[in-house]
């Protein structure tokens, strides 16, 4: 087990991962969700992979990426943008390792606040961050317009 900042050579298989994430949030959420485009995940790779105010952290078991954190930094605090584990790797930890690994760096740079949004349906995910000392700061709302 390796987690580690992704490389260039990680596309393809981010790119699955990601792909998943979507489709697997839409079922949570129970709402369709637009499938992102190959050229756009890898412009927003590239990004990540690029930038010293973007982190993308994998986690690596046997040669295989089977989950990320996506992450961005400012002066003043961080956010934990998308984190996702492949449906045959949850509940062993690969989860909360890795967020672990961005409060970490954060830490390192001296950053004071890290903050991420989730959606309420997603129960699993509360849990988790609820464990790693993660509170509910205040709440989104949304209306459909049709």
């Amino acid at each position: 087990m390796v987690i580690r900042n992704a490389k260039k050579g990680d596309l393809n298989e981010y790119y699955k991962l990601r792909s998943n994430a979507t489709k697997e949030y839409s079922n949570i959420i129970k709402e369709p969700v637009t499938e992102e485009s190959f050229n756009n995940i890898k412009k927003d790779f590239n990004k990540y992979v690029s930038s010293k105010k973007l982190v993308l952290l994998v986690f690596e078991e046997c040669g295989e990426i089977v989950a990320y954190l996506n992450g961005s930094i400012t002066e003043s605090y961080a956010t934990i943008d998308y984190l996702f584990v492949d449906k045959g790797h949850r509940r062993k930890g690969i989860g909360e390792s890795l967020t672990l690994e961005f409060i970490n760096l954060l830490k390192s740079k001296k950053i004071k606040t890290c903050r991420l949004k989730v959606n309420l349906k997603n129960n699993v995910a509360i849990k988790c961050y609820g464990k790693l000392g993660f509170s509910i700061s205040n709440y989104e709302m949304k209306k459909s317009l049709k």
